[in-house]
């Protein structure tokens, strides 16, 4: 999601369940945001949410999870390490009444400072709304991409406003 680049405009984008958490480092969080800003019409709105380091807080030290399903069975185990979050996913699927076959997975979530994101966002975007859920574990922003003007626009702008 950091460097797509695509003929197209539109008139929203969006990234839900914290997706762009699991971008590597923050230089590929900004190169997203410059990316969405580039693919969006004029006006365009830039909606998405992020993990907070309250969520850090909140899995620190978590009991892993496991759950049966109709075809086995699931492990989940939240890893806090500095500004990571590492889930430990492992699925048990039924193979024969007596067999299982283990299929494992790990993702990673960085998390930074939201006056980080904030302050990376606001070079291209206008922060219209951020809201703080699930505790302050998560926040939702609403971005509207900043107008860019020529710099003939720009004399023009300032010309009528003198």
């Amino acid at each position: 999601m950091h460097n797509f680049k695509i003929r197209e405009k539109f008139d929203v984008i969006f990234s839900i369940f914290d997706s762009i958490n699991f971008l590597e480092n923050f230089g590929q969080w900004k190169s997203t945001f410059e990316a969405v800003s580039h693919h969006l019409n004029r006006d365009g709105l830039f909606i998405f949410d992020i993990y907070t380091s309250k969520a850090l807080q909140h899995f620190r030290g978590k009991e892993a999870t496991a759950s049966k399903f109709s075809k086995g069975y699931i492990y989940d185990k939240a890893v806090v390490k500095e500004n990571a979050l590492t889930w430990d996913f492992k699925i048990f699927e039924k193979v024969t009444e007596d067999m299982y076959q283990l299929h494992e997975y790990e993702w990673k979530e960085v998390i930074y400072p939201t006056p980080q994101v904030r302050s990376a966002l606001s070079r291209l975007f206008n922060i219209l709304e951020s809201r703080y859920y699930e505790e302050g574990r998560r926040v939702f922003f609403v971005c509207q991409r900043k107008l860019a003007f020529t710099r003939k626009e720009a004399i023009a702008r300032a010309t009528n406003r003198a």
